[in-house]
């Protein structure tokens, strides 16, 4: 009873969280991109606050600053939900691998977040479902997502990334690494593309793009954990719009091809302190 309570209200605390996000695209997470501290027990969670430095909108040229609740939850090494890395479940756990089904949650676009989407519309949020595959060895690791939009802007991504891992001391760890990002036609229309309707309305030429490269970047972060119980997580982004996103006119006229977003967040993990 105690764990359903438990489980129920960090359940809570992430639906809480989901508007806050919606006003700031945070950095890309590739589900884990640093080597993890041991833990004991079969449930980990970690609760705590982040502040996000992102792009206004997809291809924006203008950042917003955000402080939002930060909630990870891990039972075993077979399941995990998280604000900023979406919910999964491993179903393949050997020889460095792990495998499974994924969801993240595509927070959408608000018209009237900026004065540069007036005309455009909104993108409604999307539940993007597919499935992830990472192999990890001793200093590095590199992953594959794959999602389907269901509802929203209904179209296709997929993420590559790779890092370089290190455990510096028995307090602090760090990875830095490459993401890759793909997209089909009817998410680049989604976020990139005007059609006849929005060209009247927003003064933009007709754009109608083809899938394929959206951006590529590097990525990075650090954490430390001063205490047995907390930790502090460094996080950064930059990566630059290719092909269709770039040729876009809201990225061409009213935005940028360069995309930066950083972050910090502090935990405290509930339970066991090792």
């Amino acid at each position: 009873m105690r764990i359903n309570v438990q489980a129920a209200a960090v359940g809570l605390a992430l639906a809480a969280a989901a508007p806050a996000f919606a006003q700031v695209t945070a950095p890309e997470s590739n589900i884990d991109t640093l080597p993890r501290f041991t833990s004991s027990g079969d449930w980990r969670v970690t609760v705590g606050a982040a502040a996000l430095v992102g792009p206004t909108f997809e291809g924006a040229d203008t950042l917003r600053a955000l402080a939002v609740p930060d909630i990870d939850v891990r039972w075993r090494n077979r399941a995990f939900a998280s604000v900023r890395t979406g919910v999964g479940v491993n179903l393949v756990t050997d020889g460095g691998w792990r495998v499974g089904p994924y969801a993240k949650f595509n927070f959408g676009r608000d018209e009237g977040r900026s004065a540069k989407l007036k005309g455009l519309g909104d993108v409604d949020p999307t539940i993007e479902v597919g499935g992830f595959a990472e192999k990890t060895w001793r200093f590095a690791r590199a992953s594959l997502e794959v999602r389907q939009g269901l509802g929203g802007h209904e179209g296709a991504v997929a993420e590559v990334g790779g890092d370089l891992r290190f455990r510096l001391s028995e307090r602090l760890a760090a990875a830095a690494g490459p993401r890759v990002r793909f997209a089909d036609a009817t998410y680049l229309q989604a976020f990139y593309g005007v059609d006849a309707a929005q060209s009247a309305r927003s003064g933009l030429a007709r754009f109608a793009p083809e899938g394929g490269l959206e951006s590529a970047g590097l990525a990075g972060a650090l954490v430390l954990r001063p205490q047995p119980r907390t930790t502090l997580t460094l996080f950064a982004e930059q990566s630059r719009l290719f092909g269709d996103a770039a040729a876009s006119p809201l990225v061409r006229l009213r935005g940028a091809r360069d995309q930066t977003r950083l972050g910090v967040a502090v935990g405290y993990r509930l339970g066991a302190a090792n």
